[in-house]
């Protein structure tokens, strides 16, 4: 089974989601204060998933193979 599908729906949901939530914020509020920590977490949160998940990338020898 692919990952393609599922994977593709969830970014393009945050694609979505994510100017929502930033305009929600910013009416709110009046500021873009609360919308620039948002982006921040987000950025964060991208920062530790690509750790954990990805951790170390190396070269493919294809000779090994």
């Amino acid at each position: 089974m692919s990952a393609g599908p599922p994977q593709s729906s969830r970014t393009q949901l945050a694609g979505i989601l994510t100017p929502l939530v930033i305009g929600y914020l910013i009416d709110a509020t009046g500021s873009f204060d609360l919308a620039l920590v948002f982006v921040s977490a987000c950025a964060a949160m991208a920062v530790v998933s690509y750790l954990v998940i990805v951790k170390d990338i190396r070269r493919l020898d294809l000779a090994e193979l």
